[in-house]
């Protein structure tokens, strides 16, 4: 493949990359109106949970498939799906059938995402592969904070419903440029013979407790994203693009983090990264109990930053050990980490959506025991794992 192509590639790697992040956050300012939409249903507190664990089920769907199928043939495949069920949940106004939707919208873009890195691994070696890898990683960073943002926009321009238009017009573009970058030929198709089978992974106590611990670690950011628009919407009176502004400068925190975090990994300060990342989460925390019943939004935009900063720089660090002996974009590894990952992220946020999940006092309280069970993982780490 020329110079030229590879460029062109490792941009769609990028534009893929923002499926998954778009998927969960694009639609959370609007969860006050989707209350309203759908008469008040309790259902609605589902809505990015059941995205997730689709997330979750891609991620299964997607080891399973990698044996034989081209991988750029399941990556079209998806695309169409998730045009399909993006198009389901901008028709419907049955609440079932648009968390059916949602929950094939995640499995999409997880088998999309999935299948995306490995022919990233598949044609990038070296340091151009750690390169290309950094960028998808950063881009799927800065959606994650910018797509609440873009959803806020949508909405007050044209209504809570062309967000999903948007969904379908993204894939439309990736599938259009898929079919013009990417020809049959221009990338070796590898059989799972050369990777480990996909179960081999869950043998591994520290690949568990490490994916589980990063698993936890978005699990924090899904719940801020359930939990911030309602509790602003009802506390604040705050409007669609103010949520989506503040729920994304929150997520700017977290990038900053991942970068903080790193600077830790490369200078080899993993004990200061750690403390910096623990000083932060339980600053945060109590700063929100002691301001639970002020009026200000400061007061809980600042503590909330002060959170997700704490829990991003602990992401890198946690990971580091896990990354030097697998490599995780062969399909069957990126989905087999993808699985413990969004397995714990899933189980959280629909317990949490299962509580009143606007009341501070339940996000507090799961935030603290988020926190809790990383640290246990860590002790189990360092004097259980390491002294075998």
């Amino acid at each position: 493949m020329k110079t030229l192509n590879q460029t062109a590639y490792i941009n769609l790697s990028l534009i893929i990359s923002v499926m998954a992040p778009m998927v969960i956050n694009i639609v959370s300012p609007a969860i006050p109106f989707l209350m309203s939409y759908f008469l008040n249903s309790t259902l609605v507190n589902y809505v990015i949970p059941v995205a997730i664990l689709g997330l979750l089920a891609g991620q299964i769907i997607a080891g399973l498939i990698s044996i034989n199928i081209s991988k750029n043939t399941v990556i079209r495949a998806g695309l169409y799906a998730f045009i399909l069920s993006s198009l389901i949940c901008f028709l419907t106004s049955n609440i079932i059938i648009f968390l059916i939707g949602r929950f094939l919208q995640g499995v999409c873009a997880s088998i999309i995402g999935v299948n995306n890195r490995a022919l990233v691994r598949e044609k990038f070696d070296g340091n151009t592969y750690g390169v290309v890898i950094g960028y998808v990683m950063l881009c799927w960073n800065i959606f994650v904070m910018v797509m609440p943002l873009i959803g806020g926009g949508i909405q007050i321009l044209f209504g809570w419903k062309s967000i999903f238009l948007f969904n379908i017009l993204l894939a439309i573009i990736i599938l259009y440029a898929n079919k013009l970058i990417v020809s049959p030929s221009s990338f070796r198709y590898q059989l799972r013979r050369k990777n480990k089978p996909f179960f081999v992974f869950f043998l591994n106590a520290r690949f568990i407790s490490n994916t589980l611990a990063l698993g936890l670690i978005t699990a924090s950011g899904v719940i801020f994203v359930q939990f911030a628009p309602l509790f602003m919407h009802n506390n604040y009176r705050t409007n669609p693009f103010n949520i989506g502004f503040l729920t994304s400068f929150v997520g700017l925190s977290y990038i900053i983090s991942n970068i903080i975090g790193t600077y830790a990994l490369r200078s080899n300060r993993l004990s200061l990264g750690k403390h910096i990342s623990s000083l932060c989460v339980c600053t945060g925390i109590i700063i929100l109990v002691f301001f639970l019943n002020q009026g200000s939004i400061s007061s809980f935009i600042i503590p909330t930053i002060l959170i997700q900063l704490g829990f991003g720089i602990r992401s890198p660090i946690i990971a580091i050990t896990t990354l030097k002996k697998y490599k995780f974009y062969a399909s069957a590894a990126t989905a087999a980490q993808g699985l413990m990952l969004w397995l714990a992220s899933a189980v959280v946020s629909t317990t949490f959506g299962y509580t009143n999940n606007s009341n501070l006092k339940v996000y507090i309280f799961f935030v603290g025991t988020i926190f809790f069970i990383i640290t246990l993982i860590e002790i189990f780490q360092k004097h259980i794992l390491t002294a075998k």
